[in-house]
């Protein structure tokens, strides 16, 4: 009788000290724009709902007697959620932006993922608790910015609230980095890092034995990339006078400006870098790239790819006296086509170089005359026109149109896509940039699918591509260079050889990397249509996917 007393008793300790809080719901509610509550039953209804105008709150309580030890805590939800948490009444955190990144505002990890699912957890610290918990009964609300909380999994919301320590302890034992062959980039930064403007930051490179360092400005880069955890950034090398400095990094030709992408989705790590060395390799610039592994301020954050940034000049995109026209979701001053594709937008075209300041209002009125001269005889040819080719550079087209197909970059030819006006007014396709939605990635827009133009798949694909495969000489032209490519820069053997190259380079920081995003096996990774188990998975698959869709190029260009 005794011994079951002393194990009740000790069941009864282990249960109070336990650091999992048992929270019940209280209440769900739907919040219209104009203020007006629909009250929800359970949770498992909310996946019904499909309206969009809506919030979401979501009110638990729970009990907590003796507060005087509580150390820490943590708030385990759903990595997609965007949400403020107040705990009674009291604005605890708020994670309503994709666009900052918490985790570095400290020298405190307060927002990291474990290894057993896509759950983020927010550490709230010792001083946040003494203000906020009472002693008994707690309220715990939930204000959802996620248009599409329906598709957020709220049973995984979990509340911990621990007495041993001030730096809430990890439920996994914490697995040590393996060296890896990749140069190294640390990054420290007082302020964080957010979507501009950009903020001031230490960057430490070691290659190797040689280690230098800069002083730099960086901020959160990206559209949809920005709702990925593991954030790409943008930076800027910067003298002691805040002028900008040219450097070389991991023996890149000099610049001040840089891109460190993290590949998220992309579960091969590789597809960006692959398609810019196949485009380098057609004889084209394409940004050079180096892998490496990326810490900030003290904490690993993975497998990370610099990379030039698209810049007009001598060691970069060199284009003498030209200009270069972006076709995407305009930052700046625009201008629109003269044609309209169906009920669709018109295109819009940014010139981004030379820039607005140095550009005078005569020189960009010629230029949207020769961007609409180029599109209005295009649309005006027939299948026998030749006078196209004395505006365009056939070849580049040419070798725009083969590359996207190749890789069927589901964003070509109406996002991140560029296009010059060389000296002599002949319009050139390129750099190539953003390929991370490619290589049969996406489960959307038939991403997956090896086969299948990408050209004629969207509306807000402007007409060129259409019109220009209608062109005989365009035809023939392109036949020949398909084929040409097939026994060289893109043929099996070649593309296979790369893809092992880049994997034999990954090799121990994908591990490395793949330990810090538990992404693999993940369904929950958007906008993922093939989900491997390990990294060789995603490799094997990327490999498989290409071989079919070079056979499926090869039968709709052989004649």
């Amino acid at each position: 009788m005794k011994k079951t007393i002393f194990f009740c008793f000790c069941l009864f300790l282990f249960a109070c000290s336990s650091p999992n809080i048992d929270l019940e719901l209280k209440e769900i509610r739907l919040i219209n724009r104009d203020g007006d509550v629909e009250v929800v039953d359970i949770l498992s209804d909310l996946k019904s709902v499909k309206d969009t105008g809506n919030y979401l709150e979501i009110k638990y309580f729970f009990y907590k007697n003796n507060i005087s030890p509580l150390k820490s805590g943590l708030l385990q939800i759903d990595n997609a959620a965007f949400f403020r948490m107040y705990l009674n009444d009291k604005l605890v955190l708020d994670k309503s932006s994709s666009f900052f990144m918490d985790t570095l505002l400290s020298s405190k990890r307060d927002s990291f993922i474990y290894k057993s699912s896509l759950s983020a957890d927010y550490f709230i610290s010792s001083e946040i608790i003494k203000k906020s918990i009472l002693s008994g009964e707690n309220t715990l609300l939930l204000k959802f910015q996620n248009t599409k909380f329906y598709k957020l999994q709220h049973n995984k919301t979990k509340l911990y609230l621990s007495n041993s320590n001030d730096d809430f302890p990890s439920k996994k034992p914490k697995k040590s980095l393996k060296k890896s062959a990749l140069p190294w980039l640390s990054i420290h930064t007082k302020n964080g890092i957010k979507d501009e403007p950009k903020l001031p930051a230490k960057l430490s490179v070691q290659d190797g034995e040689a280690i230098f360092k800069e002083t730099i400005q960086i901020e959160i880069r990206g559209n949809t990339s920005q709702s990925f955890k593991k954030k790409s950034y943008s930076f800027i090398v910067i003298n002691e006078n805040k002028t900008l400095k040219k450097v070389s990094l991991l023996n890149l030709p000099k610049h001040e400006h840089w891109i460190l992408y993290g590949p998220y989705a992309d579960k091969s790590l590789m597809r960006n870098v692959l398609a810019y060395r196949l485009f380098e390799k057609m004889g084209y610039y394409a940004p050079r790239t180096k892998f490496c592994e990326l810490s900030i301020n003290g904490f690993y954050q993975g497998l990370y790819v610099l990379c030039e940034k698209i810049r007009v000049d001598s060691s970069r995109l060199d284009l003498k006296n030209g200009y270069l026209i972006e076709l995407d979701r305009p930052k700046n001053e625009f201008f629109q086509s003269n044609i309209s594709n169906g009920e669709t937008s018109k295109t819009v075209f940014e010139i981004v170089h030379p820039n607005n300041s140095a550009l005078g209002f005569s020189e960009r009125i010629q230029i949207q005359s020769f961007v609409h001269l180029f599109e209005e005889s295009l649309f005006l040819s027939d299948e026998n026109s030749l006078d196209i080719f004395e505006i365009i550079d056939m070849n580049s087209f040419i070798d725009f149109l083969i590359i996207n197909e190749f890789c069927k970059n589901i964003d070509a030819y109406r996002l991140s896509t560029y296009f010059q006006i060389s000296e002599e007014k002949k319009l050139k396709m390129g750099p190539i940039w953003d390929f991370n939605f490619s290589f049969g990635l996406t489960d959307y827009l038939n991403g997956y699918k090896s086969s299948g133009f990408v050209y004629s798949s969207m509306e807000e694909i402007p007409f060129w591509w259409e019109k220009l495969n209608q062109n005989k000489f365009f035809n023939s032209a392109l036949t020949k260079r398909w084929k040409q490519l097939r026994i060289s820069t893109l043929s099996d053997e070649v593309v296979m050889e790369m893809v092992e190259k880049f994997d034999r380079e990954l090799e121990i920081a994908q591990e490395n990397n793949f330990d810090k995003w538990s992404l693999l096996g993940q369904k929950e990774v958007w906008p993922n249509y093939y989900i491997g188990d390990t990294h060789q998975d995603e490799v094997n698959y990327l490999q498989r996917w290409i071989s079919e869709r070079a056979k499926w190029l090869d039968k709709q260009w052989k004649n």
